[in-house]
């Protein structure tokens, strides 16, 4: 089925405002939850053994029934950090990942920072490319995608990168990265659709190959890949980085020979 590049744009905006969350109700939800930890800690002491059951027994299960991803960490002065990262839909921004981040025991919570965004035209382009008018048809493309994106995340962040790609059952997601903007994927492309080679290849032949059963069996066996994929870069990091240095050159749009294809197709059809 060929879905017209406007028809896939107008689908997309449309099902990002059906889907669209406003970023203050994770503010709110996480203050009142964070409120109640408090009170919990006042209540069985603040030492460093009762923080930790409370984040392992109640904080971070509670935080992800309300949607949050929660990763903990332990500070230099012996603090236990905590982040905490949802994924909100928007019209104008697209899907984005933003987190927060506190130190276990205090008040204060430093909120709002998106580390990773797909655009309106990302999401748009992945619906036309893989011929779906639903976001449920591409939702295994964006849960691989927000699934290795703080992998890729930390990659950029040490090698260096202003350019940025990542890999999904049936394409990649290609971008741009910044230390203040975090992940922005500009586009969606099908390596090989077109018939010519795309640098974009570099990156999915350097790292371990995605299994097809992650377009069949779905979230389990994405998140099996990315921790492959985290064990991988442990020990390949350095040479992966050297493999794909284009990545440290500033983000371009590129050529769109399968877009090209596809408009002339549909020129000669109505000639």
């Amino acid at each position: 089925m060929y879905v017209d590049p406007r028809v896939a744009h107008s689908r997309a905006k449309l099902l990002l405002t059906d889907h669209a969350v406003d970023p203050r109700v994770f503010d709110a939800k996480l203050k009142r939850i964070l409120e109640e930890a408090m009170r919990q800690a006042m209540r069985k002491g603040n030492g460093r053994r009762q923080l930790r059951r409370q984040l392992d027994g109640w904080l971070a299960p509670t935080l992800e029934k309300h949607g949050f991803n929660v990763f903990a960490h332990d500070l230099p002065d012996g603090n236990i950090g905590v982040q905490a990262r949802a994924i909100v839909a928007d019209p104008s921004y697209g899907v984005r990942e933003i987190g927060y981040a506190m130190v276990l025991g205090s008040p204060e919570i430093r909120g709002g920072r998106t580390y990773f965004t797909v655009t309106p035209h990302a999401i748009a382009r992945c619906m036309q490319r893989n011929r779906k008018l639903r976001l449920s048809e591409i939702r295994l493309e964006l849960v691989a995608a927000t699934a290795l994106a703080p992998v890729i995340f930390h990659v950029a962040m040490h090698s260096g990168w202003y350019q940025a790609a990542i890999p999904t059952p049936a394409g990649m997601f290609v971008g741009e990265f910044s230390r203040g903007n975090g992940l922005v994927m500009r586009t969606y492309i099908q390596p090989g659709a077109s018939g010519r080679r795309s640098r974009w290849e570099a990156v999915l032949e350097a790292l371990p190959r995605m299994p097809p059963e992650c377009a069949t069996i779905g979230d389990a066996a994405i998140i099996e890949y990315k921790d492959t994929v985290i064990r991988w870069l442990d020990e390949n990091l350095e040479e992966f980085s050297r493999s794909v240095a284009f990545l440290r050159e500033p983000y371009e749009r590129g050529d769109d020979p399968q877009g090209a294809l596809w408009n002339a197709a549909m020129t000669a059809a109505a000639a």
